[in-house]
Order: C-alpha cells, then structure tokens, then sequence
C-alpha cells in the first residue's frame, strides 16, 4: 500500500480516517449482533469446544476462566475487526484459541484424568483447525498450478512498471461485479489512461472516481494533496459523507466512470451531495466512450 502510494504517509493516515468516520458511525449493538449472527458457523465450533475442554476433569480453575475469557475475546475482537475495516469475512483470532485449546487437550501432565474424553475433544479441535487450513491450502495449491500451467488467461497493462501485474476473470459476485476484475478492468483503465495522455498537461494529478484509482500510479503522476486514494462504500455512507475538501483534496483531473461497476451509487451520492463539483468547480475537458474527464477551473 505504501508503494502504490508513493510511500505518502499523510495519504495513509487520511485514508484511515475516512475509514474510522464511516465504519465507526455504523458500529451500533444492532450491528455488532448481526455480525455475530453471520459469523455464527466459525465461531460456534471454538465456543463449543472450548465450554466441553473447561468442564473436563482435572482441568484447573483458573485455566478453565483463561480459556472461556480467551474464546470470548478472540470472537469479539474479530467480530468488531470485521465491522470496523474493509475485510469481508474470516475471525483470524479463533485460530490462536484454537491451538491453545488443543494445547490443553494433549498436555500430557494433564492426561490421567479425563483421558477417555480429551481424544474425541482433541479430534474435534483438530477437525475445527484443519478443515479451514485445508481449505486454504487447496486454494493455494490451485492457484499455484494455475500460474505455472496457464489454464485461464491473463491480461496486463501495457506500461512496463506494470506488466508484471496479470489480472484474470472473476464471476461477478455479491461484493463486485463483473467489471471490476479481469479483461474489462484492465480495457477500461487503459481507455481512461488513454484519455488522461491526450489532455492532460505536465504534472497534473488525477482521480478516478471508481472502486480503485490507479491512474496516478498507473501513469507515474504526483498523487494529488489531499483527498481519497479510493472511493467505495467503506468510506463514504450514507450517514457520513465526508467534506469534500478530504474526498477530492485539490486534485487537477477528475475521471468519472459511465460503465457499470460496484460502487457507482457512491459515486452519485458524492455528487448529489456537492453538486458544484463538476460543471462548476471542475469544467468537461474530454470523454471517451466510458469515461468523462474534468479539469479544475482556473
């Protein structure tokens, strides 16, 4: 990330802030409960071993509040990790209770009492630990033979710093659509990269207003001081629209997208919301087929 933004830390930083004022806002008990419900699968399997690991015999007290205060907080933390950042799914801290449940399930010191009821609880937590794992590790192992057999085809950019990139097709899913990835990400961008070349002058910088912006980094132009490096849903809500001083900073060259992608409904509620922007603020410069680029007026 720190490459892509030209190792600018005060973008980082305003990145993270746009970020903390839209995902906080939302962070309500309502919320939280939701999460826990969707999340309801990967956290059971931990909080059902871990009750059926403290209630075995010869298991000491304080080691029984440690593990139940472990899995409590290992879910909790996890559930308000995912309401309050960009990741979609996935408790990564259930994992560690998971070892420090087996852990207790093999310690040998421990062995003599309860024994006949720790070997199908040490299954259990293995089970719990390694379905994922093995999961992971097919989607590795496909992915690997994928890169070395060449089964999907890929498609790069045509600058140099960036043809080691290789982008392939995804399914449109719930979370993107079929735009945002593969072929038509990287035709679009090379259309919008086309358009910027033609008109733009020496040094100025420029956003595009869709899921990602790789025109700065994709043409080799200054990021703009200021403003947002994406604009998605993450950062920008319905409740919280941030100033738009923070959104555009003073950015030369705005690159709006006519084609359809995820996120495009943030798009237009920026809009709605500062109408001045484009056509007063910014003036058309030139468009493409998909794309409609604006220059800050002098």
């Amino acid at each position: 990330m720190l490459t892509y933004l030209r190792f600018d830390v005060g973008a980082l930083v305003r990145e993270y802030r746009l970020l903390a004022a839209v995902r906080g806002h939302g962070l309500t008990p309502l919320s939280v409960l939701k999460r826990f419900y969707v999340d309801r699968f990967e956290a059971a399997p931990l909080l059902l071993l871990t009750l059926l690991t403290a209630t075995l015999p010869g298991t000491p007290f304080h080691r029984r509040i440690a593990l139940g205060v472990a899995a409590l907080l290992a879910t909790t933390a996890g559930t308000l990790l995912l309401l309050t950042n960009t990741q979609l799914q996935g408790l990564p801290l259930v994992a560690a209770v998971a070892l420090l449940l087996i852990d207790q399930l093999s310690s040998r010191g421990e062995a003599e009492n309860g024994a006949s009821g720790r070997v199908p609880l040490l299954c259990f937590g293995l089970l719990a630990v390694g379905i994922p794992m093995a999961l992971d590790g097919a989607g590795l192992a496909i992915a690997f033979g994928d890169k070395i057999l060449h089964l999907h085809p890929g498609y790069r950019f045509q600058a140099p710093h960036l043809e080691a990139l290789e982008f392939f097709n995804v399914p449109a899913r719930r979370y993107w659509e079929v735009n945002d990835n593969g072929e038509p990400f990287v035709r679009y961008t090379e259309e919008g990269m086309a358009l910027i070349s033609g008109y733009a002058r020496r040094g100025e910088s420029v956003l595009g207003m869709g899921t990602s912006n790789p025109f700065s980094y994709g043409m080799l132009r200054p990021p703009a001081r200021g403003g947002a490096v994406t604009i998605t849903s993450t950062n920008v809500g319905v409740l919280v629209i941030p100033p738009k001083e923070r959104l555009i900073g003073d950015v030369d060259l705005i690159l709006v997208p006519t084609f359809s992608a995820s996120d495009r409904d943030t798009i237009e509620m920026i809009l709605n919301r500062y109408p001045e922007v484009l056509g007063s603020e910014y003036v058309r410069l030139a468009e493409s087929q998909n794309w409609i680029l604006y220059r800050r007026r002098r």
